[in-house]
Parts: C-alpha cells; sequence; structure tokens
C-alpha cells in the first residue's frame, strides 16, 4: 500500500447538502430530550417542558425565542482523539472509505456536527459523510450499520471542513458508532484522502478500499484493505482527524457567553456596539475605563482628539505604556480599536489582538505616546518585526521597514537629552503567517532590551496640560505631530521654493512625481536625484523613503545600507535626470552593471534591461551623438539581499571606460527647453 506525509494547515467552513436518515435508523429511544419543536420540547432535559420552564422562572429567555437561555450558550461536547495531524495516507485502490470508532459517553448520546481534516485532494471532490452504529459494541465496523449519511464536497487541500448533522442518535452509554467518509478518489500518491494523527494512543481508525464503490451497510463485502489503519499502514498507525459534535440541547453555542455567567452576550449591556459585553470588554483590555465606572469611556462622550480609539482623559491618567490603535487592513485606515499597551512585545499568532473584531491577518497597528530620555547622547531603537514596521522618534524616521518580511530586527539611532520627553510613534503591519513586533532601545552605554512600560507614556503633553500635543499643532500638512515649520526648522523637511511649506506636501508642483519640486531642480547643481524606496526584494517600488541628488551613480555599499536609517537589503533606486554630451560628436557607449537588478532608459526607451538577482556582468549599449546635445536618462536599481552596488559607466570616443562624471549629469529633465520637465510631457 502507498503512503504519505504532508502537514495540514488550513480551517474552512462547508455546510451539507442532500442530507438523509439512513433507513432503518433507531427513533432516539435513549435521548433524554423531548424533539424539538414540539410543545413538550425539554432543551435542558430537566423534566420540566421549556415553555414551562420560562413562564415559572426556572429558566431565563432574554431573546424571548421560546428557548432557555441555559441551552443556547451551551457548549458542544467534543469526541476528540488527542494529538496534532502529522500525516496523510492513500492507496492504488479507487474507493475509499475511513472512520473512527468512538464510545458513547454519557449524556452525549447526539451528535450535532463532524470536523474532517482533508488529506491532498481536488476541491470539490464529492465525498459521503456517514455515521454507523456497532450493534456488538466492539469498535470493529464488519457488522456496522448506517444511520445517516450526506453527500459534502471537499475542499482546496489541507484543510479542515465542518459539517452540520442533524440531530443523530448513536445510542446508550456503554456502546459505540462510528464517523468516517467515503467516496472514489484520486489514487496515491496523487493525493491522499484525509489527514492522520499519529500521536494518538488509541488507535482505532479503519481503512477501507476496493475497486467498487463501497456498501455502507456491509463495509467489508468486496474490500481490498479492511483493517485497522496501523495494522495496514507501517509508520502511520494513529487516528483520522475526526471531531464529532454532541450536543444534547439542540441549540449549542447559537449565543455566545464569552463572560460565562449563562446569560446570551446580545441581551447584555453593550454600549458600545461591539458585539461583546462591557464587562468583557474592560476585563480583556477592549475598552477602557479610566475613571473607573465600570462603563467602557468611548461610551461617556470623552474627547479623543488624536483619534486613536483611546480618550485624551485616559491617556493623562494612565502613567505607563503606549496607546495602540488597531486597524483591520494592512494600511492603517478607517477607525481603529484602542487600548493601552503596557509595552510593544507582541507574538500575535500566539495573543492575537482583540479576537473576533480584528482579522488574525491583513491588520496594522500604530502604537504613539512620549519616551523621556534618561541620559543625554545617542541612543539605539530597535524593532523586531514580521511584517513590516516604521518607527519614528520626535518626528525623525529612524526604521523605515514597510514591507512583507520574516522576523527582522531594525535599528535606527537619534541624539536625546536628559530629562527631555519625546514624542514615539511606531507602526506596524501584518500580511499572512507569523506577526511579531517588539520595541526595544539601548541608551548610552547600556544595553538593546525590550523597552518597559515605565519607560514609555501613554501621552505626549510637553505642555502638561493634559491634551495631546499633537491635536495642538495648527499646520501639520505630513500629519507627523509636529508643526510644519519646525520640520522645516530642524531639517525634517525640505522647503526649496522657501514658501513655509514642506516640499513634500505639495505634488501639484511636482509634476514628474521625482520629489524634488520642479522649479528647484535647476538650482541643485550636477548630478542625479535620487530615489530611495523601500522594496519587497523582487524590483518593485513600495514607498519612498528619501530623495537626495547624487553626484552619479558609482556605488558600492557592500552590506550597509545606500543611506543612514534605510534598510541593508530590500530598497530599490530610481535615478532621472539628463546626460550632456561633451562638444566631441561620436560613438558613446554606456555601461552598467549591479548587484543585483538594473535597468537604463535613454530618451524614454528602454537600452538595458537586467531586472532580476546579480550575474557580475557589465551590460552595455552604444550611441552615435552629436557633441554638446542633451539627453534623458533614467536608472532603475533594486536590491534583494547580501551585497548591494551599483555602477553607471561610459567610453567616450576614443577613450577608455570611467563612470559617468558629475560634470555631465544635470537633476533636471527639461532636453526641450521649454522650462518643464519633459517627463511632464
Amino acid at each position: 500500500m502507498k503512503r504519505g506525509v504532508t502537514l495540514l494547515l488550513v480551517t474552512a467552513l462547508a455546510l451539507p447538502s442532500a442530507a438523509q436518515q439512513a433507513p432503518g435508523a433507531p427513533s432516539s429511544p435513549g435521548a433524554r430530550r423531548v424533539p424539538l419543536g414540539t410543545i413538550d420540547a425539554d432543551c435542558n432535559a430537566n423534566g420540566i417542558p421549556d415553555l414551562r420552564d420560562i413562564l415559572l422562572g426556572t429558566s431565563r429567555d432574554c431573546q424571548f425565542d421560546a428557548i432557555p437561555d441555559e441551552c443556547q450558550v451551551a457548549t458542544a461536547y467534543r469526541y476528540l482523539y488527542p494529538g496534532p495531524v502529522t500525516a496523510g495516507i492513500g492507496t492504488n485502490q479507487d474507493y475509499v472509505c475511513w472512520l473512527t470508532s468512538f464510545d458513547v459517553k454519557p449524556g452525549h448520546e447526539i451528535l450535532s456536527g463532524v470536523e474532517v481534516t482533508w488529506g491532498l485532494l481536488p476541491t470539490a471532490t464529492t465525498a459521503t459523510m456517514a455515521v454507523w452504529s456497532d450493534p456488538d459494541g466492539d469498535g470493529n465496523p464488519v457488522d456496522a450499520q448506517l444511520l445517516y449519511s450526506t453527500q459534502v464536497p471537499t475542499k482546496t487541500s489541507w484543510e479542515i471542513s465542518s459539517f452540520e448533522l442533524p440531530d443523530v442518535y448513536v445510542g446508550p452509554t456503554g456502546g459505540s458508532f462510528f464517523v468516517g467518509f467515503y467516496g472514489e478518489f484520486p489514487q496515491a500518491p496523487v493525493s491522499f484522502p484525509a489527514g492522520i494523527s499519529n500521536t494518538s494512543p488509541y488507535q482505532r481508525s479503519w481503512w477501507v478500499t476496493g475497486p467498487n464503490p463501497p456498501d455502507p451497510n456491509n463495509l467489508s463485502a468486496g474490500a481490498v484493505e479492511f483493517d485497522l489503519v496501523g495494522n495496514l499502514c507501517s509508520g502511520c498507525a494513529g487516528d483520522w482527524r475526526l471531531e464529532v459534535l454532541a450536543c444534547n440541547t439542540g441549540h449549542c453555542e447559537e449565543s455566545a457567553d464569552l463572560n460565562g455567567n449563562s446569560v446570551p452576550d446580545e441581551c447584555e449591556l453593550d454600549c458600545n456596539g461591539n458585539g461583546i459585553p462591557d464587562d468583557w470588554d474592560l476585563l480583556q483590555g477592549y475598552s477602557t475605563d479610566c475613571n473607573g465606572d465600570l462603563v467602557p469611556d468611548e461610551c461617556q462622550g470623552f474627547e479623543d482628539c488624536d483619534a486613536n480609539g483611546v480618550a485624551d482623559l485616559c491617556q493623562d491618567l494612565t502613567p505607563f505604556g503606549l496607546v495602540g490603535a488597531y486597524y483591520a487592513n494592512e494600511d492603517l485606515s478607517g477607525p481603529p480599536l484602542g487600548r493601552i499597551d503596557p509595552q510593544v512585545d507582541f507574538d500575535f499568532v500566539l495573543d492575537p489582538p482583540f479576537p473576533g473584531q480584528l482579522p488574525t491577518d491583513h491588520f496594522s497597528v500604530r502604537w504613539s505616546g512620549s519616551v523621556t530620555a534618561p541620559v543625554t547622547g545617542t541612543y539605539t531603537f530597535g524593532v523586531r518585526h514580521d511584517d513590516g514596521a516604521r518607527l519614528w522618534v520626535d518626528g525623525w524616521p529612524l526604521i523605515r521597514q514597510w514591507r512583507v518580511t520574516s522576523p527582522t530586527f531594525s535599528t535606527g539611532t537619534v541624539d536625546l537629552v536628559a530629562g527631555q520627553q519625546y514624542y514615539l510613534r511606531l507602526e506596524y503591519f501584518d500580511r499572512t503567517g507569523g506577526s511579531v513586533a517588539e520595541l526595544h532601545w539601548q541608551p548610552p552605554g547600556g544595553v538593546m532590551a525590550p523597552m518597559q512600560d515605565y519607560e514609555l507614556s501613554p501621552l505626549y503633553d510637553r505642555g502638561g496640560d493634559g491634551v495631546p500635543d499633537t491635536c495642538q499643532v495648527a499646520s501639520d500638512c505630513n500629519a507627523n505631530g509636529f508643526e510644519d515649520a519646525e520640520d522645516i526648522a530642524l531639517g525634517r523637511s525640505t522647503d526649496c521654493n522657501a514658501d513655509g511649506i514642506p516640499d513634500e506636501c505639495q505634488p501639484l508642483l511636482d509634476c514628474d512625481g521625482n520629489g524634488v519640486l520642479d522649479s528647484c531642480e535647476l538650482a541643485l547643481g550636477n548630478g542625479l536625484i535620487g530615489q530611495y524606496w523601500s522594496s519587497e526584494g523582487d524590483g518593485d517600488f513600495f514607498e519612498r523613503l528619501a530623495v537626495q541628488l547624487d553626484p552619479n551613480v558609482d556605488f558600492d555599499w557592500l552590506s550597509g545600507p545606500p543611506l543612514p536609517g534605510l534598510p541593508e537589503d530590500h530598497f530599490a533606486v530610481r535615478w532621472t535626470g539628463k546626460l550632456l554630451v561633451p562638444p566631441a560628436s561620436g560613438t558613446y557607449t554606456l555601461l552598467i552593471k549591479a548587484d543585483d537588478g538594473v535597468r537604463l532608459f535613454v530618451d524614454g526607451a528602454l537600452v538595458i534591461d537586467e531586472w532580476g538577482y546579480s550575474t557580475g556582468k557589465w551590460y552595455q549599449h552604444s550611441f552615435d551623438w552629436v557633441g554638446g546635445s542633451p539627453h534623458l536618462i533614467q536608472v532603475d536599481y533594486f536590491e534583494s539581499g547580501q551585497d548591494a552596488r551599483v555602477f553607471l559607466h561610459w567610453i567616450e570616443p576614443g577613450g577608455v571606460q570611467v563612470p559617468v562624471p558629475q560634470g555631465a549629469l544635470r537633476p533636471d529633465t527639461d532636453v526641450n527647453g521649454d522650462g518643464l520637465p519633459d517627463l511632464c510631457n
């Protein structure tokens, strides 16, 4: 028999179709509950009809739906063999049936659902889900009698699918029953019909295969393989990943009961309308209660001037930590869910934020507050992140790694003065998979360590009036929390046209989008404008991080960053401008080499395209140029990992290969002399 091993990771839901009670199924003589939907229905099995329970007050019915609340918040019992799913097994037969034997537990004789881990199966393969009785109770399905079956579609490979059952009575306590699936499946090794737990100590799962469809009322008839899995497949002894749900109330988990008080959550106080009782919001830290009145702050009209989801009063009254504003997307947009986190030290896979309110993937967070420097000197801040992270201290960008990444530790430095309070903002997003965010720092003379709650404050308030300073800024076009004039004075922003507005806030005055106002390009002197971008490492231009005038393109950064504060890997650069040909006419050859990808455009035409990973070769293209003529030039480059270098050289007529000199390069792209960058035309 063929077999295989694989990991099963993804969870999915599916609903049954074409359900039917099997012929000859017993009429639930041992069930303790009167059938649902009848006047005598008794979901809590206390011998009193539900309606009378409610009338007498022995049961509550806060929803007025004639169902006792305790029946709707009851948790279904799970018939489950322990152990993670580690493998799947297959066969060279066309038809497969796999099933597991379970002992009937007291009070859990009525099944309500099944979960199964699929193996490598094509999407929407038809399978039949079935429940069998075990007449002699020996755990051997040779005499199994079908109680219920329905056809269900499989899901994409590696998934757990959930199926509902109509109430199926499987017999009295002390007996046993079987749950399983059968159908025609592609032969191994193309696929493995189901997942198996090799760590299960019970080994009570069966494997039935043959060339013809199985007879669900005589499983052994015509079977080529019929035995316990461990007896047929050496090395894969264990049990199928099957969970069976039993719900003798008939209403299990119809209503949530997060705080465990047996009252459906929808019947409790929920002033913020998030579907969670107020007391549970407060207990779990989903809402703040700074004034201690047991009412979430967001329900009392307290001002939140910085719109971070936490009342300004709470930021003032809470001495330590940072405000965490959590967004249900990757781009920090829309209204956030806010809370005060003592520190940023999270593995969100193990500790998801706002369960049920925020997705486990594709979310983002902005932490904000302040830090006070204990001593004067140079501080190094570090962020361990998976995926993207950006960190500002007092408006200075220290870390800009806004990309998908495996766990990475990024750092940046800044000079701080003892006793001074500084605004701190950390932004983070998670795509899929792992999700880690940790904030560290290294004071002068110290060691790198996680920032503790007492080193952080959720309020940035140098004025001491209890109002976040970021709410008292009159003109902040780049939304960094500081006055535009202060940004310009300190060099956090440029103002090349001296109009008092940071250049990054005037995109209409930068028609070619190179990060320099059009009117300022000629004043920059010789060289090319270099735009430095974050990249996911495959040549995309993800987020522009910096713009500067570079004298030429002749860089060997080795394993370091191209500019302080920029990533060492996963970045991209675009250089633009024009090249002025020397007086001599003739053949000019441009040569380019890079680690990793590079492209060269001349006069708008792509002449060299090596947009891949490093080959270590020079690439060249020759031109017949008229002396003194100007030509548009653009160099695109990306760095994936390890060493980073890029060189643009030329050979003049009768000359030798040298870097294209700064004197031959201009930052503007006005070749036709109309006063506008040609890229705008």
